[in-house]
Parts: C-alpha cells; structure tokens; sequence
C-alpha cells in the first residue's frame, strides 16, 4: 500500500501572492496564516501558524492575474514537500504546500468571490468551473431530479 502526503488548510493570505519565473517555468508563492482559538488555562488566545504554498506552471500565471492580496481567505490542500538547504553555514530544512486545489472563499480585494483552481490529474493544470453554491433553488426544475 502507498503512503498519503496530503495537507488542507484555511487561512488568509500574510502577503500578497508572488509571482517569479524561474527556467522551470512560472512559480505563484503564498505565505499563509492559519488562526484558531486554544485554551491555556483558564484564558482563550489566538495561536497563528503559517504555511507556505505554492502554485506551478499556467495555474499559477493565471491566479497570479487574480490580484491575491494580504488578507484575501483561501482554501489550500496538496501534498507538503520538504526541502533542505543551509543558511550562514547552518542547516535548516522547511515545508511547503504544493496547492493543488486552491478556493478563494473571500476577503482581500476579492470582495467575497469563490472561485476554485484545481490541478486535473493526468490533465495539467486546469481551472474548476463551477461550485455548489453557484447554483440557486430556481436552477433545478421537478424533471431535473432523478428520483
């Protein structure tokens, strides 16, 4: 049996998205803080943890036009890869989302739009269509369901 890598946060973007081109193609960055509420005895705070994400290839080009902006919420799963590498003669290692699903749930500029980005497997990068909720009750008629 294979193992499972897969990692689905929600969180608001810390930054805005940043696109770079390298010679491997396009490459859309994202820092993310993911905010819950825990008790310490008998006080509630905040913890904040954050995540980095990244986009590959024509989807992230194409999120990148989207304007994602410091503060926008967003929906993220995709496996995590670790790379490690030195700093100042020290090794240090990190984790990165490689998003292959990406929701905008709103906040940021985008003003409360969702809209889903999905990687298609054995397709490339591609962009989901339609969400449940871009339906209404009137979209669907007595004769349109099968039971």
């Amino acid at each position: 049996m294979s193992g499972l890598n897969q990692c689905a946060i929600i969180g608001n973007l810390g930054r805005d998205a940043e696109l770079k081109d390298t010679r491997a193609g396009s490459v859309l960055s994202m820092s993310v803080a993911v905010s819950e509420r825990v008790k310490r005895g008998e006080e509630w705070a905040e913890e904040t943890t954050w995540f980095r994400a990244a986009v590959f290839g024509k989807r992230a080009e194409a999120l990148a036009r989207l304007g994602l902006e410091k503060g926008t919420k967003v929906y993220i799963s995709g496996p995590v890869k670790a790379d490690a590498y030195s700093k100042d003669g020290e090794a240090r290692a990190s984790l990165e989302i490689i998003a292959r699903e990406l929701v905008l749930l709103g906040g940021g500029s985008g003003g409360g739009q969702r809209k889903q980005h999905t990687e298609q497997r054995g397709q490339g990068y591609g962009t989901s269509g339609t969400q449940a909720s871009d339906f209404g009750a009137d979209d669907f008629g007595e004769d349109s369901i099968p039971f």
